[in-house]
């Protein structure tokens, strides 16, 4: 029994017949063949066969090696299109900052301007705010001379902190009807100037003319009476033309009266006979 069993265990531990060889490695196999000499002695060895599978091998590696290799593109064509819109992008960039600092610095030099502008309109309104407190300013006002309502004088002052040269002075009266006004645009005689001008010193003055409301009764008794009755009315009027000594520039002083027998001289007139410039 214990022989028959380890019959069987080498029979399974040696190799088939068609199985030799099967599970070793492949090598290069040298074959010999020759052919006997004919006196039986020997055979002569003949030129060993090297397997060509392995060289083919080692020939297309080599083959594989020697060959250049391909080139690659720099970028694909996504790396492409990104690379364009990016470039777009920062140029787009450079000019929305250029065009931005360029807007900055236009309303920076707006801003100056403005600035400017009003420390300019600023400075030459001081410098007439100066120039009109030391100019000369003519006033023109009633002066009551006697104890009666309706007699007055007209004397112009010159009431500035620079004398006055007067260039032209004219004065009028125009009787109307009971509130009746007088023409809108008033006559102030031709336009000249004194040949010898008067200048009036700050604070001093002179009378226009000497009127006295009971002068239209030596010509119109009936005229006075009406006059006296307040069925008429009398207006005085005048303008007063002067160059100022400190800047030179030509002024007016324009006065308008109405005389009124039961109160005295009024200020009143359309609009323009009452002006100071």
């Amino acid at each position: 029994m214990r022989l028959s069993v380890a019959l069987l265990l080498l029979a399974f531990a040696l190799p088939s017949p068609g199985h030799e060889g099967k599970d070793q490695p492949k090598t290069a196999q040298t074959s010999y063949s020759g052919k006997a000499s004919a006196d039986g002695k020997g055979q002569t060895p003949a030129l060993p066969q090297v397997s060509t599978t392995a060289q083919t091998d080692d020939e297309g590696r080599n083959k594989k090696s020697d060959a250049a290799p391909e080139p690659k593109p720099l970028m694909s064509n996504a790396e492409w299109v990104m690379s364009g819109l990016t470039f777009v992008y920062v140029l787009l960039t450079g000019v929305y900052v250029s065009y931005s600092a360029k807007t900055l610095r236009d309303i920076a030099t707006r801003q100056q301007l403005d600035i400017s502008q009003q420390i300019a309109e600023a400075t030459t309104l001081n410098a007439k705010a100066r120039i009109s407190s030391e100019r000369s300013w003519i006033i023109v006002s009633p002066e009551r001379t006697v104890h009666q309502v309706w007699t007055f004088d007209l004397r112009a002052v010159n009431h500035g902190n620079s004398p006055a040269e007067i260039l032209w002075v004219f004065q009028d009266e125009l009787v109307v009807e009971f509130g009746e006004d007088p023409p809108d645009e008033p006559y102030y005689g031709p336009d000249v100037v004194f040949t010898h001008r008067q200048w009036i010193p700050c604070g001093d003055g002179f009378y226009v003319q000497k009127l006295k409301a009971n002068l239209p009764r030596r010509d119109d008794p009936a005229e006075f009476a009406a006059l006296q009755a307040n069925e008429k009315w009398l207006w005085v009027y005048g303008i007063i033309r002067y160059r100022d000594g400190l800047s030179r520039d030509v002024h007016e002083t324009r006065f308008c009266y109405l005389v009124n027998f039961q109160t005295g001289p009024l200020m009143s007139g359309p609009p323009g006979y009452n002006d100071c410039t």
